[in-house]
């Protein structure tokens, strides 16, 4: 992330081409990820511009640059939290479950319905597993859920591996009305498969 590095430099010496280079990277991301935790459109996209205010104000705080997605990440997850708590909200989901190729279909009934029980299992699950599924799943690798979580690495993989055995559960219970078969399978293998 040498990029990442010489972009933060810059926009620490007040170039505004440089954050928004930071921004166009990472607001997409971001936004999904603050989606996922809020299940508001309008009030991930509040969020995700809070966020990279924050980041903006706080790039000074920032004392590793490499670690620039992380830190990002920990603003949004923090914003998120405080957001939820302000508004009284348990909601943690949507988890989009890619699990096949929807082209060429056109009853989507089955993946709705995987999307509804992947959303309803993740509500079912403490929130620091739900981030930790949610931030894993937008592509962050150990060392930066690490930096994001404010733990070990050793901490993470067994969050993780304690959120995928939790979810897959969640998930099992949830599809069990439908009889588990192809969905509730092919979920839990999505959902608990190692990096």
């Amino acid at each position: 992330m040498g990029v990442d590095i010489a972009l933060v430099r810059q926009a620490r010496k007040g170039c505004h081409l440089s954050f928004e280079a930071i921004f166009r990277t990472y607001e997409a991301p971001i936004g999904r990820f603050l989606l996922g935790m809020v299940r508001d459109q309008a009030l991930a996209e509040d969020l995700c511009q809070e966020t990279f205010a924050s980041a903006y104000s706080g790039l000074s705080a920032l004392l590793d640059e490499s670690q620039l997605a992380s830190w990002l990440y920990r603003i949004a997850t923090n914003k998120a939290i405080s957001a939820l708590r302000r508004r009284r909200m348990v909601a943690w989901v949507p988890f989009d479950v890619q699990l096949h190729d929807r082209a060429g279909r056109s009853d989507l009934s089955d993946d709705v319905a995987v999307d509804d029980a992947a959303a309803r299992s993740l509500a079912r699950l403490p929130h620091d597993q739900v981030v930790c599924l949610l931030a894993h799943a937008e592509g962050l690798s150990y060392v930066e859920l690490a930096h994001v979580l404010s733990c070990t690495l050793a901490a993470v993989k067994q969050r993780l591996y304690r959120a995928r055995l939790a979810f897959r559960a969640a998930y099992a219970e949830e599809t069990a009305d439908q009889g588990g078969g192809r969905i509730g399978a092919a979920a839990c293998a999505v959902s608990t498969a190692e990096p």
